[in-house]
């Protein structure tokens, strides 16, 4: 999956439910017998995942195991 990526909403101020999020989509798509890979796509930048540091403390802990 070459180009998955997830923007904030605005009532998620901490960032959490995004977090939360991509941790249930990379879970599911794990299941998916035709998914080999993931790669985050971020060019804009509401798909950014630096600040707060949840969303991308999230992707990097999926990159180290399951969720």
């Amino acid at each position: 999956m070459p180009e998955y990526g997830l923007s904030r909403i605005a009532a998620d101020t901490t960032g959490a439910g995004r977090a939360r999020t991509i941790r249930e989509h990379v879970t599911w798509l794990r299941q998916q017998n035709d998914v080999d890979a993931i790669a985050y796509w971020n060019n804009w930048a509401e798909f950014e995942l630096g600040d707060p540091p949840l969303e991308a403390t999230a992707w990097r802990d999926l990159q180290v195991g399951p969720a």
